[in-house]
């Protein structure tokens, strides 16, 4: 199986973006990781949705946007409680 990355880019445009990918195309979820860093004492997580391949195909998509938010448990930010729940 081929995995292809595909870079959406940083903030919280790109995961709104990434978070619209995902509920439209709620069938083809595969998992979705949250992966934490530290960068200069900057502590932020970036998403990753990971999706079936398309039928016909072989390639299973990896959505990425990188180090796109403050990390939820140390942030006090109403806009990323729903990434929490």
């Amino acid at each position: 199986m081929i995995q292809k990355f595909i870079h959406l880019g940083e903030g919280f445009n790109d995961l709104y973006e990434l978070l619209e990918l995902a509920k439209s195309n709620q069938s083809r979820i595969h998992m979705l990781l949250r992966l934490d860093s530290v960068y200069d004492s900057i502590e932020r997580s970036s998403i990753v949705v990971i999706l079936q391949p398309a039928s016909p195909g072989k390639m299973m998509p990896l959505y990425l946007c990188l180090e796109g938010i403050p990390q939820p448990e140390k942030s006090h930010q109403s806009d990323i409680d729903f990434l929490i729940k």
